[in-house]
């Protein structure tokens, strides 16, 4: 039962103002164990966050509750599980392998958050640890960027202590790659998360910019919560975006994962040929966000120039026709991929962010072309982008995350 955020507003705000937002919460929990319990379940698992904020009815939860305390913030100490020991329930811990809000997952806050958590929690005296993966607004990673992450929880879950990421990779690495260089890709991968600003909280604002407007979306204005992306930081993307490319095409070269000898064919079936071809993918969609934000940054200054002429508008109008070019095959592996291990139900919601972010950089060749037009008449072109409609574009992933979800959030 996750995050019950409403309770008070809309139809239970009646049953709250009579007996009080803990015992309607309370009562919501018994209804759903019951109905559980109806259908076979036992040990009944509650996120501890909502749970928490009503200690006083732990002991009025039903026998055989498991409260899981979860974080999955990379942190050297977590208080809450101190909180769950004192309370003398139940209680398990679950981390995160850092997939969600991004292109490629954040692994090096996942050996963090993954090691320390499992650790503390054994010491807190927690009967289990899960390993939590999720995805919001359309799954954007392929299910097999997540399976180092499970090996990686794997190791804490049969053996709960701190390691280092080294200690980590030890372990895990050999399992993970058909080859040094396929290890080479991933490792590019891990650095582009590193790139500045790119990190806030549980998102990566790569994904954010892939998706958002060319030269004026929040990715490239920030804000008060979330700065801009900088040129460096898209030069980065775009060194470890080719690196992961070269390294990753070295791989499919060589015929590695055909002919890497597997334990069995399960394990070839997560670790094969759609291993690759999923971190191919995000190889593609990291060089891709370096260049387009490199191509807003040019083509920004370029507007400004005072001798700026009608065909170096045109210059700027092909290189975007060029990006299309890649964004357009880029969705179309982005299908092939998922199709890999999932059927096709479900794909519509992630393709249609795809398709808006193409309709949008259909309207800023367009407002290019008027730009040309007006230097053709002898006018200036608008460099400070004030006629550019670019810059009231919302999708999903932007806007200031003012959707249903983010703005339900407790600690918001």
């Amino acid at each position: 039962m996750d995050e019950a955020y409403d309770i008070g507003t809309g139809y239970s705000a009646r049953a709250v103002e009579e007996q009080g937002r803990g015992q309607v919460f309370l009562h919501h929990i018994q209804r759903v164990i019951q109905a559980a319990r109806r259908n076979g379940a036992e040990t009944i698992q509650l996120w501890g966050d909502i749970v928490q904020k009503y200690p006083q009815l732990m002991d009025q939860l039903p026998e055989n509750t498991v409260i899981i305390d979860w974080n999955y913030n990379p942190l050297e100490k977590f208080d809450s599980l101190a909180v769950f020991q004192q309370l003398g329930v139940p209680f398990w811990a679950a981390g995160g392998i850092g997939t969600w809000n991004g292109i490629f997952p954040r692994v090096y806050n996942a050996y963090i958050n993954l090691s320390n958590l499992s650790a503390q929690a054994k010491e807190s005296g927690a009967g289990g640890f899960l390993v939590t993966d999720w995805g919001d607004y359309g799954h954007m990673q392929p299910l097999g960027l997540s399976l180092y992450g499970y090996l990686l929880g794997a190791v804490q879950s049969a053996s709960a202590q701190h390691r280092t990421g080294e200690q980590l990779e030890a372990a895990v690495w050999p399992l993970a790659f058909a080859d040094q260089a396929e290890g080479d890709g991933f490792r590019a991968l891990m650095e582009s998360n590193l790139a500045e600003h790119l990190k806030t909280d549980f998102k990566t604002m790569s994904i954010y910019y892939f998706f958002d407007d060319l030269l004026a979306g929040l990715s490239m204005r920030g804000n008060s919560s979330y700065k801009a992306l900088t040129e460096d930081t898209f030069r980065q993307l775009l060194r470890c975006g080719e690196a992961a490319c070269a390294a990753l095409e070295r791989t499919a070269a060589a015929g590695s994962p055909a002919r890497r000898r597997y334990p069995d064919e399960n394990w070839r079936a997560l670790f094969g040929e759609s291993y690759l071809q999923e971190l191919r993918l995000s190889a593609r969609m990291t060089r891709f966000i370096g260049e387009k934000g490199l191509l807003a940054g040019e083509i920004r200054r370029e507007l400004a120039r005072e001798d700026l002429a009608p065909d170096d508008v045109m210059a700027m109008i092909f290189r975007v026709h060029q990006l299309y070019g890649e964004f357009c095959a880029i969705r179309r592996l982005f299908e092939e991929v998922w199709l890999l291990r999932a059927e096709r139900r479900g794909i519509e919601t992630s393709l249609s962010l795809f398709d808006h972010a193409g309709v949008q950089l259909a309207r800023t060749v367009r407002w290019l072309a008027r730009q040309r037009e007006a230097l053709l008449r002898g006018e200036k072109a608008d460099s400070t982008l004030e006629s550019y409609e670019g810059s009231a574009y919302e999708v999903l992933w932007t806007a200031d995350f003012r959707n249903m979800w983010d703005r339900a959030y407790p600690w918001r």
